[in-house]
């Protein structure tokens, strides 16, 4: 266990970028764990900067908080959200490879597929979601059911997949190291504080408008409880990452001359397995 949790320390320590030279070849490693807070931190840039543009030039958002959606939807601030959920699905294809190929090949065939196919379903839907809601503003043709329909879809696949993998995590608890008990508490808290607040975000959908405003339902209420719930979406995948053990994109290139053609041989490598 003292190697095991040293070895770990080493991988979650090493450098974002990294270059070494071996027997002639140049290898170029991307540790793909601590990429992902920086990932996940530009999401979070984007999203709430274009929320705090909107509340400086459009919106007074002490009396109506716009929710990620409704920005989606209005005119000057859809872009930056088609844009920002477009680069996410990319930042979550990082997220489900590293989390098929750690648990891959000890799954039965069933839930490894199932495995892929949340992640390819949650990847392909986003992207469709941001154009789909910035097209309800325009379009002549009402598009709202296919807008609440893909959204649910992503969430369900989502939810699926994060309970899927939590599962997986908690029955290897046993044989977890120092630094990943401590990621799993993290990570167990945010998913704690998540199904709480969706509790309340679903009451508040509920109620906020076919009743009238008080304290504690109301159309602002609803809109804090999504944007909490958006910002742990946003910071869960860094977490889930920090379990996949020597996650590295490894690029190498073979620098030596070929006998045949004397010219130099490329090979690109990416590497995702347990260290």
């Amino acid at each position: 266990m003292e190697g095991n949790d040293k070895e770990f320390r080493h991988s979650f320590s090493l450098p974002v970028f990294s270059y070494r030279e071996k027997e002639g070849r140049s290898i170029y490693s991307i540790n793909v764990p601590k990429l992902m807070f920086w990932f996940s931190g530009l999401m979070i840039g984007m999203v709430y900067g274009n929320l705090i543009l909107a509340c400086a030039t459009n919106f007074s958002c002490f009396t109506f908080l716009p929710t990620l959606g409704y920005l989606g939807c209005f005119r000057g601030h859809d872009r930056v959200f088609i844009v920002s959920c477009t680069y996410f699905a990319l930042v979550l294809i990082l997220m489900y490879t590293g989390a098929y190929y750690h648990f891959g090949s000890s799954l039965p065939r069933w839930k490894r597929h199932l495995l892929l196919y949340l992640g390819v379903i949650s990847c392909s839907i986003l992207p469709i979601i941001s154009l789909v809601d910035e097209v309800n503003s325009v379009h002549i043709l009402p598009l709202e059911f296919i807008y609440v329909f893909l959204s649910t879809c992503f969430i369900i696949s989502n939810l699926a997949w994060s309970s899927l993998v939590y599962s997986l995590l908690l029955l290897s608890k046993s044989t977890f190291n120092a630094q990943e008990r401590h990621w799993f508490f993290i990570l167990s808290v945010f998913l704690g504080v998540f199904v709480f607040i969706s509790i309340i975000n679903i009451v508040e959908w509920n109620w906020a408008y076919s009743i009238p405003s008080n304290l504690l339902i109301n159309e602002n209420a609803e809109a804090i409880c999504e944007w909490i719930l958006v910002s742990i979406s946003i910071m869960v995948p860094p977490i889930f990452c920090q379990f996949f053990r020597g996650f590295l994109l490894t690029f190498t290139v073979n620098s030596g001359k070929s006998k045949e053609n004397e010219k130099s041989n490329e090979d690109i490598e990416l590497a995702a397995f347990d260290a």
